[in-house]
């Protein structure tokens, strides 16, 4: 995967990758900073081949969650939750033993990308321009001016981990109903 590809998003069809990043973490960097281990999601832990497979993200990457307690608390039933958050509550597992390659996908606005059956966000940073200017011009004209939009409400740690618990103690909540069942 390159910039000479694009993704399907779930809201604006194929749209090209500005920019491809891995970042490699050894056992050592676990070992000094186990907040970076990654959220392991097995398969079926959100329904029935979601995920088809385990799956590893950052624990900062965003999740779309779909829950109608979300609408009755932030106005929408879709909202981004920290990937951290819902290790806890849900049936996942963090590792802190392996070795393992973060991949950073930055697209022309915040996206989602369907990975194994989940809707996870592309590189969101609020301010793509101060992060991007000095090392290529043509991706900060790309992104243009201003600050970056969420393509869902970000919920905070404690707005996550609230909600999602809330939803918990009563039934699993509808997460990802539509989801493709593979990735493009």
């Amino acid at each position: 995967m390159d910039t000479q590809h694009k993704l399907v998003t779930r809201d604006h069809g194929l749209q090209p990758i500005l920019r491809v990043s891995r970042t490699r973490l050894l056992r050592s960097d676990l070992q000094t900073h186990p907040e970076f281990a990654p959220v392991v999601i097995p398969p079926d832990a959100f329904g029935p081949s979601i995920p088809g497979h385990h799956v590893r993200l950052s624990p900062n990457s965003l999740v779309l969650y779909r829950s109608p307690r979300a609408e009755l608390y932030y106005g929408t039933n879709e909202v981004l939750v920290p990937g951290t958050v819902l290790a806890d509550p849900m049936p996942l597992r963090r590792p802190g033993d392996s070795t393992f390659v973060y991949t950073q996908i930055l697209m022309q606005r915040h996206e989602l990308l369907c990975v194994e059956g989940m809707w996870v966000g592309s590189l969101f940073v609020a301010d793509f321009n101060a992060v991007c200017a000095d090392e290529d011009p043509k991706i900060a004209a790309a992104l243009g001016a201003g600050p970056a939009v969420a393509a869902r409400p970000v919920l905070t740690q404690a707005e996550a981990r609230a909600l999602v618990d809330q939803d918990l103690g009563k039934a699993q909540p509808d997460l990802l109903r539509d989801a493709p069942k593979h990735t493009p």
